[in-house]
């Protein structure tokens, strides 16, 4: 959905969570994958056949 442009708050609307869960997990995916920015973590989605 980030990929997609949608908003934290879209994204906690269509999954019916908080906007705090969308935080944390972005925080998380942005660690684990070493990368600074949603930006890079497309690219990094794009070229490891994620999405």
């Amino acid at each position: 959905m980030m990929a997609d442009g949608l908003s934290s708050k879209q994204i906690a609307g269509n999954l019916h969570i908080s906007e705090n869960t969308i935080a944390n997990h972005r925080k998380n995916m942005l660690r684990k994958t070493s990368t600074g920015n949603v930006a890079q973590l497309i690219a990094y989605a794009c070229k490891s056949s994620i999405i």
